[in-house]
């Protein structure tokens, strides 16, 4: 139902902002699916395009892993 209700949302927010639906689509697939997956929906859309699908995942898990143990940190603060 979340990937449902994501899939929606980036449809609607790429055709507001006039984005490139294929650029949208492995971005996001880099960020849920990481470096394994994002290459592959690339390669579907152009070749040039696979290059660029790794370096969107390699910052998505620098991106996500730094935000996380800075969220723990904070949480961990709060705990009794």
């Amino acid at each position: 139902m979340v990937l449902v209700i994501h899939a929606i949302l980036m449809v609607i927010i790429a055709k507001i902002f006039r984005l490139n639906l294929a650029m949208c689509s492995i971005a996001s697939l880099a960020n849920i699916g990481g470096i394994a997956g994002a290459p592959i929906l690339a390669s579907a859309y152009t070749r040039s395009l696979v290059s660029i699908a790794v370096v969107m995942a390699l910052l998505g898990f620098l991106v996500g892993t730094q935000g996380g143990l800075i969220v723990a940190k904070i949480l961990s603060g709060f705990a009794l």
